[in-house]
């Protein structure tokens, strides 16, 4: 049904089921399992990749949420490789109930369960992989405006994310087109949606694998939507 998604806008996993993705997979807790422990999964390699690159944006006693942080994998790295950062692990609390943490680390990560939506926990540095993708600017645009209200006076954003127009981005890019709203963006795409939201893109750079991390900060609060 890619031809359709293309020529009429729709997509087809919604047409055939009735259901958004996510829609769908929450109404069965066995495949909501299944998806959070894919994804858990996916991220063993990029974890460990992507630790270099947050040494610049870790400040010693900064408080740090990965927001949309499923079972913790992310953050069970974050928190092993610098042992001077704390933090808060946000989630639908159905995604957050069976975190991957070892003992150690969680002595210093909070668990907050919630819908981003509407409400995130204040935090020094807001943390995003591999989520805005998985949404609509619209929806992205109200994501970040939670970060922005919850930001305090010198936070930070990074998001890891794929930038168009690499190759595994394009791949990915055609993927969601029949499956979910979500897309895969530019780096212009990503400053537009910061600028809407709150934030200030700041700098992009490349990982050590497909993932690019995008830097913001946040603006005045007068500017804040």
């Amino acid at each position: 049904d890619l031809e359709r998604a293309i020529c009429q806008n729709v997509i087809p996993f919604e047409q055939q089921t009735g259901f958004s993705f996510f829609e769908y997979i929450g109404k069965q807790p066995e495949t909501t399992r299944l998806f959070a422990d894919a994804m858990t999964f996916v991220s063993e390699h990029e974890c460990r990749v992507l630790m270099p690159s947050l040494k610049s944006v870790l400040q010693p006693g900064a408080t740090l949420a990965d927001i949309g942080g499923g079972k913790g994998r992310f953050m069970q790295e974050i928190l092993s490789c610098y042992p001077e950062v704390n933090g808060i692990l946000f989630d639908l609390p159905e995604n957050i109930a069976s975190p991957v943490l070892d003992a150690n680390t969680r002595k210093r990560c909070r668990f907050v369960g919630g819908d981003f939506f509407k409400e995130v926990p204040q935090a020094d540095i807001f943390l995003f992989k591999r989520v805005l993708h998985d949404w609509g600017d619209d929806e992205c645009i109200a994501i970040l405006t939670q970060c922005a209200k919850a930001a305090l006076p010198n936070s930070k954003l990074v998001l890891h994310e794929m930038l168009l127009p690499q190759p595994e981005a394009l791949l990915f890019d055609i993927q969601f087109m029949s499956s979910i709203k979500g897309q895969q963006r530019t780096l212009d795409d990503f400053s537009r949606l910061l600028a809407a939201s709150g934030w200030q893109l700041q700098s992009a750079s490349k990982t050590g694998c497909w993932i690019s991390q995008i830097c913001a900060c946040s603006k005045t609060p007068s500017a804040i939507l």
